[in-house]
């Protein structure tokens, strides 16, 4: 990293940094144990909504405004967990094949879509 800080809204907007790379956060929140526990409990939306508001304020994007969007963004989904996790044998497997085009980039555009 070579650029300097941004908000959520320019990180959105610009798509890749000035030098070229991709934007990552100056720190990443550190969750209790509890509180990993307490999110392994919440639908994807639901927890799509806990961590994407630890990026940005409640000015930039407000709550209820960040949820709307993510439930509006899911609801596109064939599957009611929107990606979820299956068994194959002794594997666990993320399935995200389940949005409008088949693709696993339908999990980020479909919300970035939504912006």
């Amino acid at each position: 990293g070579k650029c300097r800080p941004v908000s959520f809204e320019t990180c959105v907007l610009d798509g890749l940094a000035p030098d070229g790379g991709l934007y990552v956060p100056e720190s990443v929140p550190k969750l209790s144990p509890g509180e990993i526990e307490a999110l392994s409990s919440l639908s994807f939306t639901q927890l799509s909504l806990e961590v994407i508001s630890r990026f940005t304020t409640e000015e930039e994007l407000p709550r209820h405004d960040l949820c709307n969007i993510l439930e509006a963004a899911h609801a596109a989904f064939t599957h009611e967990e929107v990606t979820p996790v299956v068994r194959v044998g002794d594997l666990h497997i993320l399935e995200l094949f389940h949005g409008p085009t088949l693709s696993f980039k339908d999990v980020a555009l479909q919300f970035l879509g939504g912006l």
